[in-house]
């Protein structure tokens, strides 16, 4: 039997279907081109085969059952097929018993792998849709937008809502106008109404900021349609990083008060090249915020000879092999003349690493530099001035401890809640020095050191040294800058090179986690390490703006603490011995 005595061989030759013509127990009498094509079998192959050897094995029953319905009234269904390779792929099916002398059935089927990937990947898509707006992180909510006769806007309606919609907002908004979920609404300054009414009449999409005063939180809001008068808006609250930002405007607004008001001359530059400095910096060159707003760059003010010089010291910060750096260069005054200065500049980053602006200091030393110019050009009488000086370096010597005390005293004025702290850690740093056995001179260097030590908060305002609450991630940072600025200071004025050292050092830790240069073990002197070990008990001892003296033995445990990692061990052995066998006490707290 075959196919061509139920269809005609035309029919036959254009159909791209599986067609077979099975016996009634199942035997396959004839396939057209398209079956042999899609099960992979020759002509008598195919007609060696039953219509059980293309199913699955275990689909054999399912197909026993279809087999018989077929012979009773027909069948269509979708099932499996097996192709000669052993490859698996759905069909659509259908059957019906012909006759043309000897009764037989005639199978149409057709391959409906891509409609069935396109359904999975439908049900797919739909789970995941499903998935995300019950479960997603962002709320998101259903509206259909309510019109006058006029046609204008005057509502919506919730249409639905998801569980993060319902957490953020706190109202379950399902079937109810917004005028109904947010009593009070229409009294908030923002177009809700107006703006959603926007979206439906448009089809833009939209994207803004807003405060809901029913529960006091900001939200980033995007709303879009998606059919006439109905569209979607999705919620997230924003509330914390506006907070934040609000903070950061403050930080930003403290910075730049303590910027500009410093005494300190101090500039900021953009890698760019663009400049502005706080009031000490213009009139150290003689110039006016006014004169020079808007279109100051670094090079404008550069003696033309030293611009090379800072863009070395720039370049070198920018590659990242240095944080900070220290040298001197000629300003241009705004009478032409030449203005010296110590520069100390650090490179700001933001937190992926990238360069933000250079932060400068500058101290003027115009008069240092005069007077090394004056001391060259009368070399020539060195040799006879050479008494006169040692005479006058002792005279200086004398004196120098009476303008220690001054200096002392300078400080103790701007922070009277520190008042004797340098002259009892003085005291305690000169005791630490003889437990280890040091000489004299370096006792007396560690002596002096100590009691000028803070100088440096002479450029940090009186209101933050004197702040009883906690102090700003700003004012924090300022205080810390106390240490190089009172380098700077004493190194301006030619202070013995190992004194301003343990000036600068005295805030550095043995593990590396002091500041302001990270410093470790190895790169700091022995006297900044009984001076940061004498700093750190007597500041726990006394009583602060912020909390009362803690007494002796947790200063005590503290350095214990941190012996062998933050303090040098030898250090705190001395200290340790001082206080608890040498009978070492204060004189005053």
């Amino acid at each position: 039997m075959r196919i061509d005595q139920y269809i005609s061989g035309e029919a036959v030759d254009r159909l791209t279907d599986v067609l077979l013509l099975v016996g009634l127990d199942g035997t396959i009498l004839d396939a057209n081109q398209a079956a042999l094509d899609c099960y992979g079998y020759s002509h008598d192959e195919m007609q060696a085969l039953s219509i059980f050897d293309i199913r699955t094995p275990q689909d054999r029953a399912a197909a026993t059952q279809q087999l018989r319905e077929a012979t009773e009234r027909g069948f269509q269904h979708e099932t499996d097929h097996r192709r000669r390779d052993g490859s698996v792929f759905p069909v659509e099916a259908r059957a019906r018993v012909v006759a043309n002398g000897e009764a037989a059935m005639l199978i149409v089927a057709r391959d409906i792998t891509e409609r069935r990937q396109a359904q999975e990947a439908l049900i797919e898509a739909e789970w995941k849709f499903k998935a995300l707006f019950e479960k997603g992180p962002i709320g998101v909510a259903y509206h259909q937008m309510i019109h006058d006769a006029s046609g204008k806007a005057i509502d919506y309606r919730f249409l639905d809502a998801n569980e993060r919609y319902l957490e953020l907002t706190g109202v379950d908004p399902r079937g109810m106008t917004v005028t109904q979920a947010f009593p009070g609404i229409e009294d908030d300054p923002f177009d809700w109404i107006g703006t959603f009414g926007h979206v439906a009449r448009t089809g833009e999409t939209i994207r803004f900021e807003q405060y809901l005063q029913a529960n006091d939180r900001w939200y980033d809001v995007v709303g879009y349609q998606y059919k006439p008068d109905h569209f979607v808006a999705a919620f997230l609250e924003v509330t914390e990083y506006k907070r934040a930002q609000g903070a950061l405007r403050e930080s930003v607004d403290t910075f730049r008060f303590i910027f500009e008001n410093s005494v300190v001359a101090q500039s900021i530059t953009l890698p760019t090249g663009e400049a502005q400095g706080n009031d000490a910096f213009y009139q150290l060159l003689g110039y006016s915020q006014e004169e020079l707003a808007d279109k100051t760059t670094w090079i404008q003010l550069t003696h033309p000879d030293d611009v090379a010089l800072s863009q070395r010291e720039a370049d070198v910060l920018l590659s990242g092999e240095q944080a900070s750096a220290r040298f001197e260069k000629r300003y241009v005054h705004k009478d032409g003349s030449i203005v010296w200065a110590d520069v100390s500049t650090s490179l700001r980053r933001d937190a992926a690493g990238q360069p933000l602006y250079f932060m400068t200091t500058v101290l003027d030393i115009t008069e240092r530099k005069r007077a090394q110019v004056e001391l060259e050009r009368r070399g020539a009488r060195l040799e006879e001035l050479l008494e006169e000086r040692e005479a006058h370096l002792e005279k200086l010597a004398a004196s120098l401890s009476s303008i220690i005390g001054v200096v002392g005293q300078v400080v103790e004025t701007r922070d009277p809640y520190t008042a004797g702290h340098e002259r009892r850690v003085s005291e305690l740093a000169v005791r630490i020095a003889e437990e280890l056995g040091l000489t004299a001179e370096q006792i007396e260097e560690i002596r002096i050191a100590a009691l000028i030590h803070d100088v440096g908060k002479m450029s940090v305002p009186t209101e933050i040294l004197s702040k009883p609450g906690k102090l700003s991630f700003i004012e924090f940072e300022l205080i810390k800058g106390h240490a190089e600025a009172g380098y700077m200071i004493l190194a301006s004025a030619n202070m013995e090179g190992s004194i301003t050292e343990m000036v600068y050092q005295h805030h550095e830790r043995c593990d590396g986690s002091g500041y302001p240069r990270g410093l470790s073990a190895d790169e700091l002197l022995e006297g900044s390490k009984v001076l940061a070990v004498s700093d750190v008990v007597e500041a726990m001892v006394s009583h602060r703006p912020y909390r009362p003296g803690l007494g002796i033995e947790p200063a005590l445990a503290e350095i214990e603490r941190g012996s062998g990692t933050q303090y040098d061990a030898a250090v705190v052995d001395a200290c340790l011995r001082a206080f608890r066998t040498g009978g070492f006490v204060f004189s005053e707290i």
